[in-house]
């Protein structure tokens, strides 16, 4: 039987659509491969679909409150640098 890619997502879909209506879950986020390490390169093999995180209600805030705090520090000392290298031209 020939399964395009649009079918398995479908079926994928109807799976995941049943597993939510059987719990309560508070937050779903998929995460999507992607090894290469490279913007915009999705991996599209049998993984596509089956990297599911659950999480609680709360965890996710946390979460992007941290990665808050990081990009906030990140930028900071690019923008730090930046200054530095303009003022020793």
């Amino acid at each position: 039987m020939l399964r395009t890619v649009g079918k398995l997502h479908k079926e994928q879909l109807s799976k995941l659509m049943a597993m939510l209506r059987n719990t309560n879950p508070n937050f779903v986020r998929c995460i999507i491969p992607n090894r290469q390490k490279k913007i915009k390169a999705l991996e599209l093999d049998p993984e596509i679909g089956q990297s599911k995180v659950f999480l609680r209600a709360g965890s996710m805030a946390q979460l992007e409150e941290l990665r808050d705090k990081k990009m906030t520090n990140v930028i900071i000392t690019f923008q730090a640098r930046c200054r530095g290298y303009v003022a020793r031209k």
